[in-house]
């Protein structure tokens, strides 16, 4: 039988621009959303973060305020309840959890389903305050 070996695939200049264009980007656009929770959070002292996935890991790791103002981050998988975000202090627990505060404030990081969390935060508790 013939086995082939996988050729690597040629990096030309354009493309290692346009990959440090895309990260460039990428980097300005976690950098805007970490100034824009900073300032709509100011005086907020306990910061729930959304989605226990590298976006909330970003987000508690990068600025200090959230990271000093957070200790738990709402998911919906339950394998992940009562565990630890990697590499910060955050708690993973369900979104009922918002049953048992009177107005939390939320950051629901951007992604493909920050609409989707938005209306389970609504449904659950409507005086959340939420920072997306």
């Amino acid at each position: 039988s013939h086995s082939s070996t996988a050729q690597p695939v040629p990096v030309t200049f354009k493309k290692l621009f346009s990959l440090q264009e895309l990260l460039i980007n990428w980097v300005d656009e976690i950098n805007s959303f970490v100034s824009s929770v900073e300032s709509q959070t100011k005086k907020t002292e306990n910061i729930i973060l959304t989605g226990a996935s590298h976006l909330s890991q970003y987000l508690y790791l990068i600025s200090s305020k959230v990271g000093s103002s957070s200790s738990i981050c709402l998911d919906n998988a339950t394998s992940k309840h009562g565990q630890r975000v990697y590499g910060t202090n955050l708690t993973v627990k369900s979104f009922n959890h918002l049953k048992q505060i009177k107005a939390p404030s939320l950051v629901v990081p951007p992604s493909p389903y920050t609409q989707e969390i938005i209306n389970q935060i609504k449904k659950v508790n409507s005086l959340a305050k939420i920072v997306s």
